[in-house]
């Protein structure tokens, strides 16, 4: 990972199954979580987070794609790819579309230099949220 070849990293977000009102956000890459009180709030705090445990994991030797989530967290990635719809978002549009939503995946890119770069891709997969009837 010493590079500066761009790697992807996938996040998934979704409402904390046991703190209403507030979202988690999932690296599977580096099995790294953030969460927040709205989807913005989570989201944002990812690339830190990312470049933080990135940084760490080298520093000490030790390779921070040994990390990866466990594989039930990679088959809800699957999902929400299989049945979202893709959609371009922007963070004004963060907090609309994370009412009508279970959740979402956006991939995050670092490039390796003398310390990670993070910034996210502008591009995620929204999973329609579906109301019980």
């Amino acid at each position: 990972m010493h590079n500066h070849r761009p790697l992807n990293f996938w996040v998934v977000a979704k409402p904390a199954p046991d703190m209403p009102g507030w979202w988690i956000a999932h690296c599977l890459d580096i099995d790294v979580i953030t969460q927040g009180d709205s989807l913005e709030d989570a989201l944002s705090s990812i690339p830190e987070a990312v470049g933080m445990t990135l940084a760490d994991d080298l520093k000490a030797g030790r390779d921070p794609l040994q990390r990866r989530a466990p594989p039930e967290y990679w088959a809800e990635l699957a999902e929400i790819q299989r049945s979202g719809d893709p959609f371009i978002v922007s963070r004004d549009s963060l907090q609309f579309q994370s009412q009508s939503m279970d959740a979402m995946a956006v991939q995050v890119r670092v490039t390796m230099a003398a310390a990670p770069v993070v910034r996210e891709v502008p591009w995620m997969w929204a999973q329609p949220h579906h109301l019980a009837a």
